[in-house]
């Protein structure tokens, strides 16, 4: 029996809510109970996959391929669940013993993720503010992933460095489209595009962009990089109840759009 798209679309919601609000701050906040979090870590995995998989066909069946809406909807999707790929594959390595060296896999994720800022980067020459800056973000998340294939060998505290920058990235994806539903009245539409990736942006570059001196520090701060970690990511959390707590009064009293605007 065939799944009506109004059943595939409530299915969708029904699995996104949950992993926005509830399995990716869960995630988070265990990230220093490696088997608490690895449980949640791979409910998330999949719960983005199954999401990015019925997004794609709810682009494929309800916007003309020959649209810029469909063109940046394709692009845009791809770019953000891809991060949980980046982010799979670092805590993969993390977890191997021994001196790790990038890969032939390494090497093509990273052309991927540069294949995928290329292709955002064609819609976003076009038109469009957020999917600028969203390039913007890609280019400079292409820069740092090349330096580090450059190096050769990828120690612990890099590997960890990735799985943050990257899953951090996807998280706020995630937000940026529930963003793009639930505020339609309330922001403009640059706004509500773009606030969760600044804000995102933000949180990668204190987890993970400075690299610890010797002595355990950060460059530019005196605060050691788990207290550093551990409020950056209470801070996510904290805005992602708080947004949670929005976005349920609004199903609830509100009225929301379908798709991405």
């Amino acid at each position: 029996m065939a799944i009506s798209s109004d059943t595939l679309i409530l299915i969708h919601r029904i699995v996104g809510y949950p992993l926005a609000f509830v399995v990716a701050p869960l995630a988070l906040l265990a990230f220093a109970t490696p088997r608490i979090h690895r449980r949640w870590g791979k409910i998330y995995f999949y719960m983005m996959v199954f999401l990015y998989l019925t997004g794609s066909w709810f682009t494929l069946t309800k916007h003309p391929w020959n649209s810029w809406g469909f063109a940046r909807n394709l692009t845009f999707n791809f770019f953000g669940f891809s991060m949980v790929l980046y982010a799979y594959r670092s805590i993969r390595l993390f977890r191997k013993p021994g001196e790790i060296k990038p890969d032939r896999l390494d090497f093509f994720l990273a052309g991927l993720l540069t294949a995928s800022v290329i292709a955002l980067f064609s819609v976003a020459i076009w038109k469009n503010t957020p999917m600028r800056a969203f390039t913007l973000v890609g280019i400079w998340l292409c820069l740092l992933e090349w330096r580090e294939l450059k190096v050769g060998v990828w120690e612990k505290p890099v590997l960890f460095r990735r799985h943050l920058r990257y899953i951090i990235a996807s998280y706020f994806y995630v937000l940026t489209v529930v963003s793009v539903v639930h505020l339609n009245d309330e922001l403009p539409t640059n706004v509500r595009w773009m606030w969760s990736m600044f804000v995102g942006t933000a949180a990668v570059w204190f987890l993970t962009s400075r690299k610890p001196s010797p002595n355990g520090r950060t460059v530019f701060s005196r605060i050691p990089q788990g207290v550093m970690t551990r409020w950056v990511i209470i801070c996510i959390v904290a805005l992602s109840g708080m947004f949670g707590g929005y976005v349920a009064y609004d199903l609830v009293y509100g009225s929301t759009i379908q798709g991405q605007g």
